[in-house]
């Protein structure tokens, strides 16, 4: 309570340019429990709206403004038997809530989409295509492993199977569902102050705040 009074919070969300399509950013991280084991061990996760600038030719993955929408630390609520269980989980509750956020952005831009059957009984009675083209997902985790296994091939009898059906629901959602994963450093890694005490979170929980107090990440 001390420091919460001595150095208050504030948090800034900025207006997002016009010129730009909305786009969905996540952040997650994973980290062991207050006994040092995995089991019951904590979760981190950030998401928002961003500007998706990639069709000026350049990723644009720094420096760009996020209106933080959500924001949770907790429990894991799985069973994790180690790191990357850890990280897998973490990116997988994270990818939910982009998905959820993402169809309330697109009901609000595009108006409420027909279910799946409705359109496939217009494609085949009418001819009538679904031309609706996804928002754009981002999410960032500092998982070597996790990122490695959705971008290329892995051996599943390494895995345990609650995780492979977590690694195939995000490799899915890439390739259906416009979402781009990508690897960044743990030190540069927001989330991960959402995962540690104060006193081991020195590096990154400077980077969480000032992305809270600007809107920029």
């Amino acid at each position: 309570l001390t420091r919460i009074q001595e150095e208050p919070l504030t948090m800034f969300i900025p207006t997002l340019s016009k010129e730009y399509p909305v786009k969905i950013i996540g952040v997650c991280d994973a980290g062991m429990s207050d006994k040092s084991t995995w089991e019951c061990g904590q979760e981190g996760r950030l998401v928002g709206l961003g500007e998706d600038r990639s069709g000026e030719g350049s990723s644009d993955k720094i420096g760009g403004k996020i209106g933080v929408c959500h924001v949770k630390s907790g429990k894991f609520r799985r069973v994790t038997s180690g790191s990357f269980a850890g990280e897998s989980v973490a990116a997988h509750s994270t990818q939910g809530v982009m998905l959820k956020l993402r169809n309330i952005v697109e009901e609000f831009q595009f108006g409420v989409r027909p279910g799946y059957s409705e359109r496939m009984w217009r494609e085949q009675t009418t001819g009538e295509v679904d031309s609706h083209h996804a928002i754009r997902m981002e999410l960032y985790t500092d998982s070597k492993g996790v990122s490695t296994c959705i971008h290329g091939s892995f051996n599943r009898s390494n895995i345990e199977g609650r995780r492979v059906e977590d690694l195939i629901d995000l490799r899915e959602c890439v390739q259906f569902d416009n979402l781009t994963i990508y690897h960044i450093h743990g030190k540069s890694n927001p989330t991960d102050a959402l995962t540690k005490c104060h006193t081991k979170c020195t590096h990154t929980k400077p980077i969480l705040r000032a992305l809270l107090e600007t809107g920029i990440y």
